[in-house]
């Protein structure tokens, strides 16, 4: 009989080599990658900056923040193609990404969640006008850079007011309206009593009976326009709306966001 001498440490190779060809690749990081630079428009040293802005970004505005390039849009818009990489990986419900799409040749910027409110159209608008101005030099890392930097600007100045946002005010500015209202009613009871003294008649000592002498005869009577006064209103017409349109991506979630052919 004879005895075989096996090493566990053997045993302990052969298993974990068996383990790792039996398992699906572990690629939990490319669902969340946030710069897929897909169409190879950024050199390497543009790839290592462009990630350090964006998650600077990213922490500054606490959402997701996500760069794309491509050379095929499979058929599908700009805006298409940006809603459905944005809910089909793995991103939060807030958070925005900029596509630059050379297969339609458009740049389009899509948000989602509370992104929606702080990249209104107004503010995507300007934006991607900055941006586009310099995609026929083929700056993509200054259009990239553009977008991140106005997204903090406007993640700072907040929600414009007409969406409802509470504009509050210091604890001074009761006192600033109170005082100035004092002192403008103190004003104008001291005016009224100094007129009212002055007119008043003192008390007489002797009563004509003007009843029993006095007569009143009119002999004519003439109507005479003194003054006219026009007075004019400025009506303003209501404001272009500061607030965001939204639509229905073909994964049924709500995006805002706008484009720019180049």
């Amino acid at each position: 009989m004879v005895k075989l001498n096996i090493n566990p440490l053997v045993i302990g190779l052969w298993g974990l080599f068996f383990l790792l060809i039996t398992s699906p690749p572990f690629n939990v990081s490319a669902e969340t990658e946030r710069l897929v630079d897909q169409a190879q428009l950024l050199s390497e040293e543009d790839k290592a900056y462009l990630l350090e802005q964006i998650e600077a970004t990213h922490s500054e505005v606490e959402a997701d923040v996500v760069v794309l390039t491509t050379r095929d849009a499979n058929g599908l818009s700009a805006r298409e193609y940006a809603d459905d990489y944005y809910d089909q990986h793995d991103f939060s419900e807030d958070g925005f990404l900029f596509l630059i799409d050379m297969d339609n040749r458009q740049i389009y910027l899509s948000t989602s969640g509370k992104m929606i409110r702080y990249l209104t159209d107004e503010r995507i608008n300007q934006t991607l006008d900055k941006a586009a101005a310099y995609l026929p030099n083929e700056n993509y890392r200054e259009a990239i850079d553009t977008v991140l930097t106005d997204a903090v600007i406007y993640y700072r100045r907040g929600l414009p007011n007409q969406q409802g946002n509470q504009v509050i005010q210091d604890g001074n500015s009761f006192l600033r309206i109170f005082i100035p209202a004092v002192i403008g009613v103190i004003s104008a009871g001291a005016v009224y009593l100094a007129i009212k003294k002055e007119y008043d008649l003192k008390k007489p000592t002797y009563h004509y009976p003007y009843q029993q002498y006095g007569t009143l005869q009119l002999i004519s009577e003439k109507d005479t326009l003194v003054r006219s006064y026009i007075t004019t209103r400025h009506i303003p017409k209501n404001p272009p709306s500061s607030g965001s349109s939204t639509h229905t991506s073909s994964g049924g979630h709500t995006h805002g966001g706008g484009g720019r052919s180049f």
